[in-house]
């Protein structure tokens, strides 16, 4: 799971004394997801109602813990993504000074676009979308997480359609707006013919799905014998 630590997100400590700047700028990661009961009354959505989608939807704390957090250090985030959404909607988004720049580390949330859109992960833009911010540092999307029906595991969202941007048809509350401005779009762009050079290359993709298809070759007859769900359709929520 998602956690704190030097080799996991390795955001710095917060402490429950830590309520004024610059201490309690960081470190925070939240999650946008689906809420359980429990978490319902100290979740939280945007003035905007982002994340939006549906009305159990928000943003939760998982470090500090979401029954840990302070007041001071909720409103701190809270007041945080309520700036970065005055800017990303506001008359002058695309300034890299008073913009939505100046709030979020923008190459990461080019590659979570990337990546969601490249596999097709059926779950992002409205649950399992993780976020991180360090001291004194900006909004990171990532890491990624909960990927079991990316690439075709589930017939929803039209996702086995590689000709269909999902963030247009799931909703992708940020991402929309983000992609009106000239300057992110290029980020894609160059991020995307970068990646495509080396790790993202066909030949790679190829092999490695070569590679993926030899190791499970035994395993997958067990699994559609166990399973028999090829050329049926795959809900997601099943």
């Amino acid at each position: 799971k998602i956690k704190r630590g030097k080799e996991r997100v390795n955001v710095t400590r917060l402490a429950s004394s830590d309520s004024d700047e610059p201490e309690v700028t960081g470190g925070y990661i939240i999650a946008m997801n689906i809420l359980d009961l429990d978490e319902r009354d100290i979740a939280f959505q945007t003035s905007r109602g982002t994340p939006g989608w549906y009305p159990w939807n928000g943003f939760i704390y998982i470090y500090p813990d979401k029954f840990a957090v302070t007041d001071a250090q909720s409103a701190y985030v809270k007041d945080y993504i309520e700036r970065f959404e005055d800017a990303l909607y506001g008359p002058d988004f695309t300034d890299p000074e008073s913009g939505y720049a100046a709030y979020i580390d923008v190459g990461s949330f080019v590659d979570y676009l990337l990546l969601t859109e490249a596999l097709k992960n059926a779950d992002s833009y409205y649950a399992s979308m993780y976020m991180h911010k360090e001291r004194q540092g900006k909004l990171y999307m990532g890491p990624i997480w909960d990927w079991n029906v990316s690439l075709g595991g589930t017939s929803d969202w039209d996702c086995w359609d590689p000709r269909r941007w999902l963030y247009a048809w799931v909703g992708g509350f940020w991402f929309p707006r983000l992609r009106q401005d000239p300057e992110f779009r290029l980020l894609f762009a160059d991020r995307w013919f970068d990646l495509r050079r080396d790790l993202l290359a066909t030949d790679r993709l190829l092999a490695d799905i070569d590679a993926t298809a030899a190791l499970l070759d035994e395993a997958q007859h067990r699994n559609f014998e166990r399973w028999p769900i090829l050329g049926q359709y795959i809900p997601e929520c099943e």
